[in-house]
């Protein structure tokens, strides 16, 4: 079983910018630690840019949760979601 990280909402993290980023603009996870914009509805958001960096920069990104209707987004153990 793989475990993933579920980030808190509302905590700041510094990620990565695998590309050219925004301030505002909604961050996908793509790599250990690294976000680029989402090109569209996505799995993988971790939150919105707080600070704007081209690729290889550090950045800071606000955390917002996932919302879903599927149990299994919502099955949550000991902060990490089960995949």
């Amino acid at each position: 079983m793989k475990m993933v990280l579920r980030y808190v909402d509302g905590k700041i993290t510094d990620f990565e910018a695998a590309a050219a980023i925004s301030e505002g603009q909604v961050v996908e996870l793509v790599g250990d630690r690294r976000v680029q914009p989402t090109a569209g509805a996505s799995g993988k958001v971790v939150g919105v840019a707080l600070t704007s960096g081209d690729a290889g920069r550090k950045i800071a990104v606000v955390h917002v949760a996932l919302r879903s209707s599927s149990p299994f987004d919502q099955q949550q153990h000991n902060g990490c979601f089960h995949v």
